[in-house]
């Protein structure tokens, strides 16, 4: 974990939906993603997905992608950040 947080993520998005955080979750688990941490917070939820794949040459390639939920005054938003490792 330390190494993955220690690297910019490849991608972030930030959603608004009212349902964004669980289609996502949905969405990630039809990928091929495991759930490797879940963490309730005082106003929000975080999870870690990660999936073995493999990469152009052949060798294997690890994605990791941990979602945020936050409940804020003027709605709730989603957060997605991806690492290809």
């Amino acid at each position: 974990m330390h190494r993955v947080m220690s690297q910019r993520p490849d991608k972030t998005v930030k959603l608004t939906g009212r349902h964004d955080f669980e289609k996502t979750l949905l969405g990630l688990r039809r990928d091929g993603y495991q759930l490797i941490n879940l963490e309730r917070h005082e106003h929000s939820f975080s999870s870690v997905w990660y999936r073995k794949g493999i990469s152009m040459f052949g060798r294997g390639r690890t994605h990791v992608t941990m979602v945020v939920w936050e409940n804020e005054e003027d709605g709730d938003s989603t957060t997605v950040l991806s690492w290809r490792l």
